[in-house]
């Protein structure tokens, strides 16, 4: 069964608490309130809400909710190397060069 918290949703929640206290600590020890630290709250309040949203939808996925079978089928399944397609033509072969410093008004040298 997966865990129900990922330890990347885990690393994730972590980040925006640390963004979170950082954004109270540095107005509050500056004694400055500015226009890019609402910004900031703002981006924060919608990240976190976004993330909230995908969390509850089931949305966000990492490694760790992958079946060890299903992680090995999807392994061998992008490390395969990819087939070329037949029905394509094969790229135009660039002309030979001249042999010599020789007139170019003759038949060209055979390969």
């Amino acid at each position: 069964m997966p865990p129900r918290i990922t330890q990347t949703e885990r690393a994730t929640w972590v980040v925006y608490a640390v963004v979170a206290v950082l954004l109270l600590a540095v107005p509050l020890l500056t004694h400055s309130f500015s226009l890019p630290v609402l910004f900031a709250w703002l981006l924060l309040i919608a990240t976190v809400a976004m993330a909230a949203v995908w969390h509850r939808q089931g949305t966000i996925r990492g490694p760790e909710w992958i079946r060890p079978e299903d992680y090995d089928a999807f392994l061998k399944k992008i490390q395969q190397p990819p087939t070329p397609a037949p029905e394509k033509p094969a790229p135009p072969r660039p002309p030979a060069r001249l042999a010599g410093r020789g007139r170019s008004d003759g038949p060209p040298a055979p390969p």
